[in-house]
């Protein structure tokens, strides 16, 4: 048995699964394998070595124990240069309430885009999900999303946008991965989100903390600056939340909607 199958049958022991067929089940529902379940125990058996696909999507699903199953898996990969990928000799860390509980995923479906996009109540649940630092219960939704429906949860979960612990439910994703907008369905789609993004606003009641518009003649000269100021910005808003999500109290809504125009005189 190799380092890597090693580790994989202890984070299982560890995470209380007791049968590789439940915990492989586990492991689906957070998109976390791109094999079946024969090649699964052969991998946790040591019989076959783990694919870089494999370990990629694994990693992204534990990220608790990511480094160190990138470094067995290099391990079993190149045995004789074991000592290039230096492993951790700290006991398992167990997952808690401060561990990321949503992981990127690859770009989102046209058929899932189609489901958060069929109402905006869809949209708005997806969104809070995304932002969600633990699983939201039925009646959470009930008392925090007007219009909220139930339905709208058995949508999400179909195509695995959302999983189910326990009694409560949590995003498979923490991005929203939205491919280009390559056909029409993805156009109409978008445009709608566009549309619910300006109601976001008076939906969730937020408090308005700053708001400023303006229109006046500038310089061609200076229009890249504006643009780059705008790119930093966003940068510094997707990089402003802590690596511990339980300090991660607030969110913004933000929109900008610089365009050019030609005027007379």
């Amino acid at each position: 048995m190799g380092e890597f199958s090693k580790q994989l049958c202890s984070i299982r022991a560890e995470l209380g699964f007791r049968s590789a067929l439940k915990f492989f089940q586990h492991l689906q529902t957070r998109d976390a394998v791109s094999v079946n379940y024969t090649q699964y125990k052969r991998i946790e058996s040591g019989t076959v070595l783990a694919s870089t696909e494999f370990v990629r999507k694994l990693a992204r699903a534990l990220p608790e124990y990511a480094n160190d199953l990138i470094q067995r898996a290099c391990q079993d990969q190149f045995p004789d240069y074991k000592d290039l990928f230096q492993v951790s000799s700290a006991p398992l860390k167990t997952l808690s309430e401060k561990a990321p509980l949503l992981y990127p995923q690859d770009e989102l479906t046209p058929n899932q885009i189609s489901v958060i996009a069929s109402s905006e109540i869809h949209y708005f649940t997806y969104l809070v999900f995304t932002m969600a630092r633990r699983p939201l219960s039925i009646s959470e939704l009930h008392s925090g999303l007007r219009g909220f429906k139930e339905s709208v949860i058995e949508d999400l979960t179909k195509v695995r946008l959302l999983t189910q612990e326990a009694e409560a439910f949590r995003a498979v994703s923490i991005e929203r991965l939205f491919p280009a907008a390559n056909s029409k369905a993805l156009k109409e789609a978008y445009l709608k989100m566009d549309e619910w993004d300006l109601k976001i606003s008076n939906y969730f009641k937020t408090e308005k903390i700053a708001k400023r518009s303006t229109f006046r003649r500038v310089s061609p000269r200076y229009i890249p600056i504006i643009q780059k100021y705008y790119e930093l910005f966003m940068d510094q808003l997707f990089a402003s939340d802590e690596s511990d999500r339980s300090k991660n109290v607030d969110a913004i809504s933000f929109s900008i909607d610089i365009k050019k125009i030609k005027l007379p005189g």
